[in-house]
């Protein structure tokens, strides 16, 4: 018994990639999608924030790959600014002014001052009379 399998599973499909972004580039994200993209929003503000004002040449290029990535246009990638927003129905302009707004006020303002850390000194406590009655 001879079978031929042309025509048959094994042949290429030319229309495949078509077919696949017609099901799959419509469908909505599921929950872990969103909760990846929401990730990525919430880490890309929170670098770009941490690094606005480094001096090491590591948080400049954290802050600008951030900045980057904050006024990039890609709206035909997943995880570009722009496709997050629309996918949290957030405005894209919106944020970027805000962005912008907290930069120029962190800049009036000057660099965050380091926290200095100091031990608080407590007087020396004078023992009750019970405590000395203990002592003795």
């Amino acid at each position: 018994m001879n079978r031929s399998i042309e025509g048959t599973l094994f042949e290429p499909d030319a229309l495949i990639s078509e077919k696949y972004l017609k099901i799959y580039h419509q469908a909505k994200p599921a929950e872990a999608e969103k909760k990846l993209m929401f990730a990525v929003l919430a880490e890309a503000l929170q670098t770009y924030q941490k690094f606005a004002f480094s001096r090491s040449a590591r948080g400049q290029a954290l802050f600008h790959e951030a900045e980057a990535w904050f006024w990039k246009e890609e709206p035909d990638c997943v995880f570009s600014f722009s496709s997050i927003c629309e996918v949290f129905g957030l405005n894209a302009p919106f944020l970027r002014r805000g962005i912008l707004r907290w930069a120029e006020s962190r800049e009036r303002r000057g660099p965050p001052r380091k926290i200095q850390l100091r031990a608080r000194v407590r007087p020396a406590r004078k023992p009750t009379l019970s405590e000395e009655r203990r002592a003795s």
